[in-house]
């Protein structure tokens, strides 16, 4: 509307401009045309200070708007911080919160806890470690960013990056710091699906509470989603007479394994990716000491802490990740899931992103592969 009273005025300016430059006009029907010009302009000018002035009005009560989203107080384990009040929270197993924005896609926040540790997050070492778990979770792994950061003026890391999770393409911020011998994490799931004013709604909420964070009182809780490694001691085993190549690739393999979880396989690649040799990265892995039952354990409950998988899916997975067949059975064997449970999440997860007969739901749980008394628990749970 503004545009088109602007341009109707200004019209008019320049119609009585062209009149009065026409010839044959009298002088008195001259000043005339200029005077009602000028006065036009004016009002041109008018209007264009009251328009800019209106859409600062706008933008102010917009702002205040987003201003008045509520927030309220939680606190988790002794560490207290905001969050918006329509987060619905959710626990998860001991050590990790969850939150939910109310948005379809379903993206989630964690707050995740692990102590004792021996390490802080101005480690370098540490951070790469800790970072580098990612790899084996997300498919299509792409980092992003990775800088300094810090929480409630402790040390820590942020990183973003975009990748799968069990098919759902999603970009991710992660903070961490380490606090009282114990390791805070917070993520930010965001599926790619979620339109760009929402996902920057949630990035800038997610941001904003960990700005409120108190670490101040933290609490410690015993959480074992990684095996203690038993590398240290094997490193200390291994043959004195060794290549510059490979004690740093030894020294690399023990320090992921203090952070993380992987195969064998896994472990060659990561090394390899890292430009050490083949032959280095072999020898690395072959004197690291890593028990790869116990890994592949602890990358089953990693798995578990994001999603929900069947117990034969859980296998599936080890396995691609590069664990023998008995080392993934073991993993899953080993790591207390309730499979029925697991069902019922996997099913809430299917409703979350599309919508099923309660038939077919059962079938798609089959497909995935829990067995049939699993799918009518999980189908039961959620209510069809």
């Amino acid at each position: 509307m503004r545009g088109q009273v602007v341009a109707v005025l200004l019209a008019c300016a320049m119609c009585l401009s062209m009149a009065a430059c026409s010839s044959g006009v009298p002088e008195k029907e001259h000043q005339k045309v200029l005077d009602e010009k000028a006065q036009l302009e004016s009002q041109v000018q008018k209007l264009e200070s009251q328009a800019q002035d209106l859409e600062s009005q706008i933008a102010e009560a917009n702002g205040k708007s987003e201003d008045k989203v509520g927030y309220r107080e939680e606190t988790f384990l002794g560490i207290s911080f905001r969050v918006p009040d329509d987060w619905v929270k959710k626990d998860g197993k001991q050590g990790i919160l969850y939150f939910y924005p109310p948005v379809s896609e379903k993206p989630f926040i964690t707050l995740d806890i692990s102590n004792p540790i021996e390490f802080t997050l101005d480690d370098k070492e540490f951070q790469e470690g800790l970072i580098t778990g990612f790899v084996g979770v997300f498919e299509d792994y792409t980092a992003i960013d990775t800088q300094e950061y810090t929480i409630d003026s402790f040390p820590g890391v942020y990183h973003e990056f975009r990748g799968k999770l069990k098919g759902i393409d999603a970009n991710t911020h992660f903070c961490a710091t380490t606090a009282q011998n114990s390791l805070v994490t917070f993520s930010c799931f965001i599926p790619t699906e979620v339109v760009e004013s929402e996902a920057l709604k949630i990035e800038k909420q997610f941001f904003e509470m960990i700005s409120s964070v108190d670490l101040s009182n933290i609490q410690e809780v015993q959480v074992t989603s990684a095996p203690e490694s038993k590398a240290p001691a094997a490193e200390s085993a291994a043959p004195k007479q060794m290549s510059a190549g490979q004690q740093n690739a030894l020294k690399k393999a023990n320090s992921y394994l203090k952070y993380s979880n992987f195969s064998y396989q896994g472990l060659v690649e990561q090394l390899e990716y890292e430009k050490f040799s083949h032959e280095d990265a072999v020898y690395a892995v072959d004197h690291c000491g890593a028990d790869w039952n116990e890994q592949a354990l602890g990358k089953a409950k990693s798995y578990l802490d994001y999603s929900a998988f069947s117990y034969t899916g859980l296998i599936s997975q080890l396995e691609y990740e590069g664990f023998t067949a008995e080392q993934a059975a073991y993993g899953a064997d080993n790591c207390n899931a309730d499979w029925n449970e697991q069902a019922a999440k996997s099913a809430k997860s299917y409703l979350d992103y599309s919508s099923f007969s309660r038939d077919s739901l059962i079938d798609q749980l089959v497909y995935e592969g829990f067995t049939y008394e699993q799918a009518v628990y999980g189908v039961d749970a959620v209510g069809l």
